[in-house]
């Protein structure tokens, strides 16, 4: 077969199967998909052009063949090689700038230019953050990939995090001020040639008769007879020497025995094995091998005694109510998701002596968990839920209580109410107030976090906790970020000063509450053209009114909560100081009444029967009757 038969036997087939698509779907325009394969080929074809131009123009610029220029001496600050590194690339790119210019490539020199445009922007980003929180903080920053938005703000106050915690790591520690336990209130330094001591002009000390001058004062190395100490009044010397005041806080030296056994090192955590580059310490065996020495040395009751020795002498054993029973479990999905880990942790934590390997299968085998946070840290755990039941003592009440504290709420059982603790309402009151300090320069995570509090007070205050955060809802939902400044506006404000201002007057939640027979009943509907409303015990009267062309336009259930407050404020004597059960035919007035709508125009109805329910002492229950029951 020859070159050409080979070439053309593609195209023979692709006719063919075009054909049998034709023959199938008889339907499909023939010269539009000949048209759109054939765009698609040429703009294959084009870019793949482009893309061999690009490489030639690209192995022609100097500039870019070239490596980066490495500067001929050494940068004190890490700061100053970045910005050389940064204006160096810049001017490179500035050179292939000027070849793609004077060699008529358009598309290479506005593909240079984008670039340039986003380098600046992200060195512009790099200057804020080293300049707010220190190029330590850049660093850390830099050392993930970017991000957005929100994810972008947490990395970075993860960033700051851990180059504040570098930093203290490698703070130098003062050493000069070492002293000791007997001389806690030390004088001056004793070599006052090395420091310079002032006197504020805005202060005036103490002083008995006559006053010495200040230069006189800083070369003393000890108080003079007439001076006064501020401590205990006496003269002679200075309340940091006072002997009456180190004789009261003076703690007892620790003997040098008990000194030479403290490890300072060892400050892992053996209830939890973590897959960080910690040395693993063996600390197996030391405070058995001392227990001659604390049964000498120990300086406690013989009660204590008998509780402690029997510790150092065979370990702490777990205490047990009932001896469960045997059982074998097997370990959980996630330890063998992660098996390298597991395999690695156990043999860490036989190696120090923590856990050993035995023969027989002890008395209870419990599973093994793998927990993975969310920056992918691991974390070997040992379940034990299948225990038995685990008494906390703390948290247990074994006698029986008419009120407790249980969950976050007050349960009285006396007067069978559930209410919110002292202590949790004074600090929700008080975060309320931190933002309502500066309401035009807040957080979208400050408001959301006050929605939260005020949310987990539904169980106790009840559905007013999500009808009265409304407003402050919209706030958080308009946010660019978490941490983005969003500024309260009236609504927002007036919502936040009410929980400020009520949150200890709201009434609380009844545990049990008492079924009564509603003392009014009352039913409304709305059309596209009208609403109504009447009472049955008065059922000469009704309330109707027409809609006007701008309240025909909105929806049925604007409608339908506009006959619910036009029936409400048409019988106010009727319904005032009554328990009041409303009946009605859409689903979503029962709800939007009781916690309000995100729609704004519906919220305000639902603002207007609750204001008029509190105003006239109406306990108001709204009933949804399917149409198919309603007469």
């Amino acid at each position: 077969m020859s070159d050409e038969e080979i070439q053309s036997s593609p195209e023979r087939t692709s006719a063919r199967s075009h054909h049998r698509s034709e023959v199938d779907n008889p339907t499909s325009n023939p010269t539009a998909d000949t048209f759109s394969l054939f765009s698609k080929h040429l703009y294959n074809a084009l870019e793949k052009q482009k893309k061999e131009i690009f490489t030639v123009f690209e192995a022609k610029i100097p500039a870019l063949n070239q490596p980066a220029s490495k500067p001929d001496f050494k940068f004190k600050f890490i700061s100053n090689k970045k910005q050389y590194e940064f204006n160096d690339q810049v001017s490179r790119d500035i050179d292939i700038l000027k070849a793609a210019i004077s060699s008529d490539n358009r598309d290479f020199a506005l593909q240079t230019i984008e670039k340039v445009q986003q380098d600046i922007a992200a060195r512009n980003k790099t200057v804020k953050i080293g300049d707010k929180h220190g190029w330590d903080t850049v660093s850390e920053y830099e050392g993930n990939p970017l991000a957005d938005n929100s994810d972008d703000e947490r990395r970075l106050r993860q960033a700051e995090t851990r180059a504040i915690r570098k930093r203290k790591a490698v703070a130098p520690k003062d050493t000069s001020k070492k002293f000791a336990a007997d001389k806690l209130f030390r004088g001056f330094s004793e070599t006052p040639e090395t420091r310079s001591y002032t006197i504020s002009s805005q202060t005036t000390p103490r002083y008995n008769g006559q006053r010495s001058s200040p230069a006189n004062f800083r070369a003393r190395k000890g108080p003079s007879s007439q001076d006064i100490c501020y401590y205990c009044g006496a003269t002679g010397h200075w309340s940091s020497n006072c002997p009456e005041k180190a004789n009261k806080l003076t703690t007892p030296a620790v003997p040098d025995e008990v000194l030479s056994l403290i490890d300072f090192n060892l400050c892992l955590d053996t209830y939890e094995y973590e897959n960080e580059s910690v040395q693993v310490y063996d600390v197996k065996g030391r405070l058995y091998n001392s227990l001659q020495f604390w049964k000498e040395k120990l300086l406690l009751a013989d009660s204590l005694k008998n509780l402690v020795l029997p510790i150092l002498e065979s370990g702490y054993f777990l205490k047990f109510t009932d001896t469960p029973t045997s059982v074998f479990l097997n370990n959980n999905r996630s330890a063998f998701e992660h098996k390298d880990f597991v395999k690695r942790a156990i043999a860490d934590l036989v190696r120090t002596g923590v856990a050993k390997e035995v023969s027989t299968a002890p008395f209870v085998v419990n599973p093994l968990s793998v927990s993975v946070n969310t920056t992918g840290k691991e974390r070997l755990i040992l379940d034990l839920r299948h225990l038995d039941f685990c008494q906390i003592m703390k948290k247990s009440v074994w006698k029986p209580h008419k009120s407790l504290d249980w969950l976050g709420f007050v349960w009285d059982l006396h007067r069978g109410i559930l209410s919110v603790p002292e202590q949790k309402m004074l600090n929700i009151l008080n975060f309320i107030a931190l933002v309502l300090v500066n309401p035009c320069n807040t957080t979208a995570r400050k408001v959301a976090a006050v929605i939260g509090k005020i949310i987990a007070l539904s169980p106790a205050l009840g559905n007013i906790c999500r009808i009265m955060t409304r407003h402050l809802h919209h706030l958080v939902n308009e946010r660019s970020s978490w941490d983005s400044r969003v500024k309260l506006d009236l609504m927002s404000i007036k919502e936040l000063e009410f929980w400020h201002s009520s949150l200890k007057s709201l009434p609380n939640c009844v545990l049990a509450p008492i079924q009564r027979l509603p003392e009014r009943l009352a039913y409304t509907d709305a059309s596209s053209y009208a609403g109504a409303g009447y009472i049955v015990h008065f059922s000469d009267q009704i309330a109707h009114q027409m809609w006007t062309n701008e309240e025909k336009l909105k929806s049925s259930t604007w409608r339908e909560l506009k006959a619910v407050i036009l029936t409400l404020k048409s019988f106010p004597d009727q319904f005032k100081n009554k328990f009041v059960k409303l009946f009605t035919d859409n689903q979503n007035v029962a709800h939007i009444s009781e916690v309000g709508s995100m729609k704004q125009d519906l919220h305000n109805l639902a603002m207007e029967i609750f204001y008029f329910c509190i105003e006239n002492s109406v306990c108001l229950k709204i009933e949804w009757i399917p149409r198919t029951r309603s007469v």
